[in-house]
Parts: C-alpha cells; sequence; structure tokens
C-alpha cells in the first residue's frame, strides 16, 4: 500500500500513520472524558429543571378555575386546556429524563431527542397554553421559564457535544476503523491473489506435461506405424472405390434397359426372386452386387433375359441405341466377373480387415485420444486459472485504490485538525502512478 505519512527525514516530528492514530484516539478520548464529566453536571442540572418543570404542571393542574365567576362557556374552555397542558407535561417530562448510561453517543441521542420533544410535542397545544394563560397567567409563565431553562441546558450540551472538533475527531476514529477494514480485506485480497498465483502455476505446470506427453506420442515408433496403417487403409479404400467405378461404367449404358427390366419384373414374373435382388443391387449398391455375386452366374441370366427382352420388344428402345445396348448385353454376359471385380474387391477387403486388426490392437490411438482430451480440460483450467487471478489483482488494485483514498481523507482531515499542533504535518498519499 505504501507509505501514507512522512517521516523525519520528510517532515522533522511528522508521525506515521500509527502515530497519527494514536494523537487522534487520546485526544477524542480527552474530548470524550471532558463532555462525560460536563454531561453529568448538565444532566444534574436537567434533572432538577424537570423536577421543577413536573411541580409546575402539577400545581397548574390542582388550581381551580370558578366556572361561575364570569363567562361559564369561556372559563369551561379555559379549564379544559389547563388539564390538557398539564397532562402533555408530565409525559414530556418523562420524555427528557436523561440517560442512565453516560457516553458520547447517549449525550447526543438525548440532546436531538429532547429538543424534538420540547418542540414538537408541545407544538399541537399552542392553544391550550395560550387559552390556559388568560386565566392562570403566573402558573403559565412559570411552565415557560422552566422550559426555557430545559431547552438552554440541552442546548448547551448539544453544543458541547457536537463541537466541530469533536465531530472532525469522530470522523477521523470512523476513519481509521475503515483503514483498518480495508487493510485486512487488502491482506485477504492478498492471500487470494497469492492462491491464484499458485493455481495458475500448477495449471501451467500439468498443461506443459500433458502436452510434452502427447507430442512424445505423436513421435513414438508406434504414431509412426499407426501413419503407415492409414496410409494404407485410405490406398485399399482408394482400390475398393476404383473397382466398384469400373463396374458403374459397365453398367453405365444399360441403365435404361435395367430399369425397365426392373419395372417389368415388378409387375410380373420375368425374373426370378434371386435375380430380382441382383438386378435391385446392380440399380442401387453395385459394390453389394459384387459381393452377393461373385463369379456374375446371376448377373449373367438378368443379362440374358434384358437381350431376350428387347429383341422382343418388351423393353423398347430406338432403332439407333438397341444394337448398341444389345453389344453392350452381350459384352456382359461374356464378361468374368469373378476375376475383374469379386477377386480384386475381395482382396482388398481382406487387406483392410488385416489392417483394421493391426490397428485395434495399437494402444497408441486410444492413448492419444485421451491425452488429447485431458490437454483440452487442463486448457481450459488453465484459462479460468488466468481469469481467476486476473478477477483477484483487479479486485485487489481496486480495494488498494479505496485504502490508499481513505488514507488521503484521514491524512487531510488530521492536518486540518492539528495544523500547527504538535509540531505535527501528516503527508498525504500519493496519487498512484
Amino acid at each position: 500500500m505504501g507509505f501514507l505519512f512522512g517521516r523525519k527525514k520528510e517532515a522533522a516530528g511528522a508521525p506515521d500513520f500509527e502515530g497519527a492514530q494514536k494523537i487522534a484516539q487520546d485526544e477524542l478520548a480527552l474530548k470524550e472524558k471532558e463532555l462525560g464529566e460536563f454531561a453529568s453536571v448538565k444532566f444534574s442540572e436537567i434533572k432538577h429543571l424537570i423536577s421543577r418543570l413536573s411541580k409546575s404542571a402539577a400545581y397548574l393542574e390542582s388550581q381551580k378555575i370558578d366556572l361561575s365567576a364570569g363567562n361559564e362557556s369561556f372559563r369551561r374552555i379555559v379549564s379544559t386546556s389547563q388539564k390538557n397542558l398539564s397532562r402533555q407535561l408530565k409525559g414530556l417530562s418523562q420524555k427528557l429524563a436523561p440517560p442512565a448510561a453516560i457516553n458520547p453517543d447517549s449525550v447526543r441521542d438525548y440532546c436531538a431527542r429532547a429538543m424534538q420533544a420540547i418542540a414538537n410535542d408541545l407544538m399541537p397545544y399552542w392553544k391550550n397554553i395560550a387559552l390556559a394563560k388568560l386565566l392562570l397567567k403566573d402558573e403559565v409563565k412559570e411552565i415557560g421559564d422552566n422550559l426555557k431553562e430545559l431547552a438552554l441546558a440541552i442546548e448547551a450540551l448539544g453544543a458541547r457535544s457536537s463541537d466541530e472538533k469533536t465531530r472532525e475527531l469522530t470522523r477521523l476514529a470512523s476513519l481509521s476503523d475503515r483503514i483498518a477494514a480495508a487493510s485486512r480485506f487488502g491482506h485477504e485480497l492478498e492471500s487470494k491473489v497469492a492462491a491464484a498465483k499458485s493455481e495458475l502455476s500448477a495449471c501451467h505446470a500439468e498443461h506443459s506435461s500433458l502436452a510434452r506427453s502427447l507430442e512424445e506420442k505423436k513421435n513414438s515408433p508406434q504414431a509412426g506405424r499407426l501413419v503407415e496403417l492409414d496410409s494404407q487403409t485410405l490406398a485399399l479404400e482408394t482400390t475398393k472405390e476404383e473397382i466398384v467405378s469400373r463396374l458403374n461404367s459397365a453398367l453405365a449404358p444399360l441403365e435404361k434397359v435395367l430399369k425397365r427390366l426392373h419395372a417389368i419384373a415388378e409387375s410380373g414374373d420375368a425374373l426370378a426372386a434371386r435375380e430380382k435382388e441382383v438386378l435391385s443391387l446392380m440399380l442401387e449398391n453395385p459394390a453389394g452386387m459384387i459381393i452377393s455375386d461373385p463369379k456374375g452366374e446371376v448377373a449373367r441370366q438378368v443379362f440374358s433375359k434384358a437381350k431376350w427382352l428387347v429383341k422382343k420388344g418388351s423393353i423398347s428402345l430406338k432403332d439407333s441405341e438397341k444394337q448398341k445396348r444389345l453389344e453392350a448385353l452381350d459384352s456382359l454376359v461374356a464378361k468374368d466377373f469373378f476375376s475383374e471385380y469379386f477377386w480384386e474387391m475381395n482382396k482388398a477387403q481382406a487387406e483392410l480387415a488385416q489392417l483394421q486388426k493391426e490397428r485395434a490392437g495399437l494402444t497408441l490411438f486410444s492413448e492419444i485420444g485421451q491425452l488429447d482430451a485431458s490437454l483440452r480440460s487442463a486448457k481450459s483450467r488453465l484459462e479460468e486459472a488466468k481469469s481467476a487471478l486476473e478477477r483477484a489483482q483487479g479486485e485487489l488494485a481496486l480495494a488498494s485504490s479505496k485504502e490508499s483514498a481513505l488514507r488521503g481523507e484521514f491524512a487531510g482531515l488530521f492536518n486540518s485538525v492539528f495544523a500547527g499542533a504538535h509540531g505535527l504535518e501528516v503527508q498525504r498519499p500519493k496519487s498512484p502512478v
């Protein structure tokens, strides 16, 4: 937080903060002691005046107004006002009783309440006072004199308890308490910042360790083999796609013929069930057809029936394309499906299965996945730790600024209160850079 009060080399005899607090506390204690002594004397005087007021109120109440000695209605009104005023004065006497405990707070509170009671409790009864005074002039005057003396005594006590220097010393005491609370809070925040730094350091260490482990795994011999397996797998998948592409290219010129054959087969018995199944695979899943009919025996039957239906006219084609489609059907009937498609497909599939088996046996893939997931979690914790540290540092900076402002306020008020006294000159804090 920095020193806010000058040392001897800055101002001869200037106290540090703790010394200034002690001076202010001692001065306030002296003022409060003097106030206590003064209040004790004043409370005795106030009790005496309250006793006189009570007696005057009782005497006022005891006076009999002869209703027959004049205007009866008027005298009855004055009598009623007399009773109301007497009753109100009794209640006021109780409210003006001094507190049992004498301390600065009780004295200030009493003075405020007492003056308010004198002003507010009698205000509604001003007519009663005016009317009672018409027939009981001396009695009401005596009550008025008692109230005036009471008010003056309470005002004197109130002025002594709330003089400017006492208020300033009390404010210094309040500032000292707030500074102490701010300092305690600052220490708590410093601990919070230290804990956040420790957590951030731990998160950094965890993240770095996981990153190194992941990098080691990725550069291990198993990782190199995994790359090879993935490359070989990609090559075999490409081979399978090429085989299917070749079959698609062979079937493409006959798409119209095969679709019309499929429609005819669906509405009749032109094809057997197995032939329908293979025809559907030709149109929808050529790769599946290779596996389902490896030697192409059923496929050749389908092509032969398609050729017969084209020649018969059941599958109608333009003359310009009819011969081309028949030639294409003849080519497929003569094709060695096993050698051209199935054997290559089956070989690629077998090699893929072997690669997948070897790959499944490598634990590296799952280890890398687990490390990668752990690294992501560690990174998330690291970012949160950074944010937590930034928040804690921001809170500490704000708290430090508030404490500095309080200390500056204390220094300024202290210098004002004790200007020229004891040779003191407490230095105001410098604005933070």
